[in-house]
């Protein structure tokens, strides 16, 4: 079983309610957990990323992002396209980190399906990783 742990910042306590840095830490050194993951959107920024063995960047296609913005947020074409274009690019994200998964689909069914489909593949190479040494 794999354990997830979100975590928060302190600019987006509402976003992201659930633990504070520290005790993510205090929580990976107490698990008895083989794998856990960490869902931060600052994992990267905060410099928390020595937490991790391996990174995945979740990218997706620019429109789909201001698609998937303004039906989320009820808000018009222009001001999601400025949201988007204040957040860091999917380069940077590559370039950080291990892997990189890529939502371009519109089903939320089959993203889950190509998600968990990524995970198997990865657990596997982790685990002949580790078998070779």
């Amino acid at each position: 079983m794999i354990e997830i742990l979100k975590a928060r910042f302190p600019e987006n306590r509402r976003l992201h309610p659930d633990l504070e840095w520290p005790e993510v830490e205090r929580r990976l050194r107490e698990t008895d957990r083989l794998i856990c993951a960490i869902d931060a959107i600052n994992l990267l920024e905060s410099g928390m990323e020595r937490l991790c063995d391996r990174t995945i960047a979740v990218t997706a296609p620019l429109e789909v992002r201001v698609r998937r913005i303004m039906a989320r947020d009820n808000i018009p074409e222009q001001y999601a396209r400025l949201r988007v274009s204040a957040q860091k690019s999917d380069e940077y994200y590559r370039s950080k980190c291990n892997y990189e998964l890529n939502n371009a689909t519109d089903s939320p069914e089959i993203f889950q399906a190509e998600t968990r489909e990524f995970i198997r593949r990865l657990l596997e190479s982790i685990k002949e990783e580790k078998g070779r040494g």
